[in-house]
């Protein structure tokens, strides 16, 4: 029926806690920034399309950090 959970190829984010989520509306995406993963704090950023992970490059970013919250505008 389509319905359900659907393992992705790889590529994206690494799995991850206390990261941060918001939908930028923009882009017709979501972003991720930061989190913990195995190795700690991270400070990367990734844009969800719906259908594949990009990582993005910005050119100014927060230090790395977990359990924050994040919004964009407009």
């Amino acid at each position: 029926d389509g319905v359900g959970w659907h393992e992705l190829a790889q590529g994206g984010p690494s799995a991850r806690q206390f990261h941060a989520l918001a939908f930028d509306q923009s882009r017709s995406s979501v972003l991720l920034f930061g989190g913990r993963d195995a190795s700690g704090a991270r400070g990367d950023t990734w844009s969800w399309n719906g259908g594949t992970w990009t990582q993005l490059a910005p050119s100014q970013s927060p230090a790395p950090r977990q359990g924050h919250a994040m919004c964009t505008l407009g």
